[in-house]
């Protein structure tokens, strides 16, 4: 079977825990479960059993949608011939299904995202708790005054809950008109909680999202919620764990963190000595990808181009990469963090190559307890050469 991604072979197994979530498949199903949910909620007193077999449902939906070019069309088609009783769609757009099916996706990876976040500040906490020396800061690639590793290493992961997705009814400009006049209905927020209650009675773990419709105050929905916040806040995870691959793969270049290879593992082609901290690089790339994904599907969701909703666009659909990207470069990251270990004995040896790191703090030094007048030419002329010698000249402190 020929692969036309990464994530379909190379990364398939390690995207196991994605694999009732993500995929056109799982997409098929969800978009099932929101409609007879939806019809249950039109049709009071009726019992719609969801899909069990997935595969054989997106089939059956696969060779209809071959003639009507239309897949939403071609899903309730199967659904009518399973229930020719029950009328599908009425007062419901595609774009309610297609919108809240591919979040509902998102949703559940989100949750299983957020895991792994947690597991990656416990793994970083026992990492920065294993070395109470200051490293060596650098400012704008030049050594500069020591840093505490923990609180190095744990700046870089404030912040990182990702918002939750919104689902929505009223996906296209004057459905909830035309439905108010054809059965008038007002009460549109009591329709869509009902329906979203059903649908969390099917799939476990959206608890704690919320369903919209258009009001006064957020207006029509045909270009929105594209759940921006989501989006925004991956983003924000992205760049911030990317960052923090970055950091100890240089602590890794400049020697003071190692990375216990097992014993198969292989150096370079050309150099066997050389062992790469592959984790940490895949760890870096993965997150270059997804951030990459989600500005484009952030981008596109954000032009209206008239109010032409594009969120059932092949821009979405490509976003669910975005998140096994996410997924991998998190598991990579916790796994290479796992296996590291930093060195004291280099941590120094690398501080003592570098006084001249010493000069800021020399310098208040010679303010607060020589009483000099600010000394900052002098030093900028002759900075520290002798670590220790300078560490002993300002021993009422204590800094290594």
């Amino acid at each position: 079977m020929t692969t036309f991604s990464s994530l379909d072979s190379r990364y398939s197994a390690r995207l196991s825990p994605l694999a009732d979530i993500l995929g056109e498949e799982n997409f098929v199903y969800y978009m099932s479960v929101w409609s007879l949910s939806y019809a249950e909620c039109a049709n009071t007193g009726t019992y719609l059993p969801v899909y069990t077999d997935r595969n054989e449902l997106y089939r059956r939906v696969c060779a209809k949608e071959r003639t009507t070019k239309h897949q939403v069309v071609a899903l309730n088609q199967v659904l009518e011939e399973d229930h020719p009783d029950v009328v599908f769609h009425y007062g419901l757009t595609s774009e309610d299904l297609s919108h809240n099916s591919r979040w509902t996706q998102v949703d559940l990876v989100i949750s299983k995202v957020s895991h792994l976040l947690r597991d990656l500040v416990q793994h970083v906490a026992v990492l920065a708790e294993s070395v109470h020396t200051p490293v060596l800061a650098h400012t704008h690639g030049q050594a500069a005054t020591p840093v505490m590793l923990g609180a190095y290493l744990k700046a870089k992961l404030k912040h990182l809950p990702i918002v939750r997705p919104q689902f929505r009814l009223g996906g296209s400009n004057g459905q909830l008109t035309a439905l108010r006049y054809a059965t008038g209905l007002n009460d549109f927020n009591n329709l869509a909680n009902n329906w979203l209650k059903r649908v969390k009675h099917h799939v476990r773990g959206l608890e704690s999202t919320h369903i919209i419709v258009p009001t006064e105050d957020c207006g029509l929905l045909q270009v929105g919620p594209s759940n921006d916040a989501t989006l925004l806040t991956a983003i924000s995870v992205c760049l911030k764990t990317r960052a923090l691959a970055r950091a100890l793969w240089d602590h890794c270049y400049r020697g003071i963190l190692t990375s216990a290879s097992s014993s198969g593992q292989a150096g370079s082609s050309a150099m066997p000595h050389k062992v790469n901290p592959i984790e940490l690089e895949n760890a870096e790339g993965c997150f270059s990808n997804a951030y990459h994904t989600f500005i484009n599907a952030l981008e596109a969701n954000s032009d209206s181009r008239g109010l032409r909703d594009l969120s059932n666009s092949v821009v979405n659909r490509q976003m669910q990469e975005g998140w096994c990207y996410l997924f991998l470069g998190l598991n990579s990251l916790i796994t290479g963090v796992s296996k590291s270990v930093y060195r004291k004995d280099l941590i120094i040896k690398e501080l003592k190559a570098n006084p001249g790191c010493l000069s800021e703090l020399l310098r208040y030094y010679m303010q607060a307890v020589e009483g000099r007048a600010d000394p900052y030419w002098d030093l900028k002329d002759n900075p520290p050469t002798d670590f220790d010698e300078t560490i002993k000249r300002m021993s009422e402190w204590t800094i290594i």
